[in-house]
């Protein structure tokens, strides 16, 4: 139990520091820092996840507030980060 409470704390720590390098490259770079809003943003869809956590979220807050697990929070927007930079 404390083994996986430490990796979501780790996961977590992680993703602030890579929303907050994707905040910078969107000042610099002059691109909207959030693409479209989604319908829902509440739906808990990939699409909400990835807008709550462009929006400053943590994935741990993102969880708790959509009423899922951190680990598909943290997939998801693993996933997301991995397709943007493969399109890069």
């Amino acid at each position: 139990m404390k083994q996986s409470n430490e990796k979501a704390r780790i996961s977590e720590e992680q993703g602030k520091s890579k929303n907050q390098a994707g905040k910078l490259k969107s000042i610099v770079s002059g691109e909207p820092e959030i693409d479209e809003i989604p319908e829902n943003p509440q739906d808990g869809s990939p699409e909400s996840i990835v807008y709550l956590y462009r929006k400053g979220m943590t994935v741990r807050d993102i969880a708790k507030q959509l009423g899922i697990g951190v680990g598909e929070v943290s997939l998801i927007i693993g996933l997301h980060e991995k397709e943007k930079q493969s399109a890069e």
